[in-house]
């Protein structure tokens, strides 16, 4: 099961409805078997470095972060059935979004991401 929780930007909460898949079948799972993602949607994989879309019948937006939360590398419309990895050996976290949504938020390398529990 993973935790719900949200995703913040500089003191702004830029998704609402946020999943930590840190256990092995909650990583594993990921988003198989979904049939969408929503703009307010976002799932951050801990540890993760590299994503697939096998399985999956829509595209996504990934991000990779360091242990500090700070954005590595991004990739904008990820098609169903490939994979992709960072580049970085000191990426941590991966988080995955609605397809759209890092142009929506404007992420840049560079900025840092929180996460925050919801108890």
């Amino acid at each position: 099961m993973s935790k719900s929780g949200s995703v913040w930007r500089d003191g702004v909460c830029l998704w609402s409805d946020a999943r930590m898949a840190d256990k092995v079948w909650s990583r594993a799972r990921g988003l198989l078997g979904r049939r969408s993602m929503g703009s307010e949607e976002a799932l951050w994989i801990r540890p993760c470095g590299a994503v697939h879309t096998w399985g999956m019948g829509f595209p996504i937006d990934v991000v990779w972060l360091d242990g500090e939360g700070r954005i590595l590398n991004l990739r904008e419309s990820l098609a169903p059935w490939r994979w992709a990895w960072s580049g970085q050996s000191k990426a941590r976290d991966t988080l995955e979004l609605a397809a759209g949504q890092i142009w929506e938020s404007g992420l840049q390398t560079g900025q840092r991401l929180a996460w925050h529990s919801i108890p």
